[in-house]
């Protein structure tokens, strides 16, 4: 007895064109570019207004000028201000880098197209010093440099002797210190505090 193998059938693979994949991987590819089109390229929400909450007119107009120059972003050759696109942690670097006197800047977006910026005023908390004995290749005379410092850690003013404010130094600071920058990190600053407060009492 001889037995006979059924010959093998090759299934035939369907054209791409008929594969459900493909076609709803297409569909969600087009709805995804649809919809960053109208998020990004949209007039509805190309930011149209920029308003600023501060006690000076002046101070608010440099704030916009310098926001309103960083709103502006170019994609694909194209040209957006969308409220999506804003970036409020690299705002508020830019403005403390300019105005490192300034209170923190408080920024909300009013949806579709406005900008909403609140220019807090700025609180000391203490006076940072460095000596000059520090920096001997920058200074001289073993003076003090004194700065306000805010609750953040951030020296923003230039100060003089305050009795009522408490004088602090960073032995671990590297280098000269500069207006807008930050010497002491909020954690360690509160806790210095809050134990300079306790010993006082």
């Amino acid at each position: 007895y001889r037995r006979h193998r059924k010959p093998h059938r090759h299934r035939r693979k369907k054209p791409i064109l008929k594969r459900r994949f493909f076609w709803i991987s297409s569909f969600l590819l087009v709805c995804f570019g649809g919809l960053s089109y109208f998020f990004i390229f949209s007039d509805f929400f190309q930011i149209g207004g920029v308003n600023i909450e501060s006690q000076e007119n002046e101070l608010a107009q440099h704030i916009e000028d310098l926001v309103q120059g960083d709103l502006e972003k170019k994609i694909l050759f194209i040209d957006t201000k969308s409220i999506f696109l804003v970036n409020s942690g690299k705002l508020k670097e830019a403005r403390l880098a300019k105005f490192p006197q300034e209170g923190e800047l408080e920024i909300k977006k009013t949806f579709p197209n406005v900008l909403n910026l609140a220019l807090a005023e700025r609180q000391e908390v203490g006076i940072f010093c460095f000596t000059h004995r520090s920096f001997p290749e920058e200074n001289v005379g073993g003076q003090d440099n004194c700065f306000l410092l805010d609750k953040q850690g951030v020296i923003f003013a230039e100060a003089f002797e305050d009795a009522t404010l408490s004088k602090l130094r960073n032995l671990r600071l590297e280098g000269q210190a500069s207006l807008g920058d930050k010497v002491f990190d909020e954690e360690t600053l509160s806790f210095i505090l809050a134990l300079e407060r306790d010993l006082k009492g």
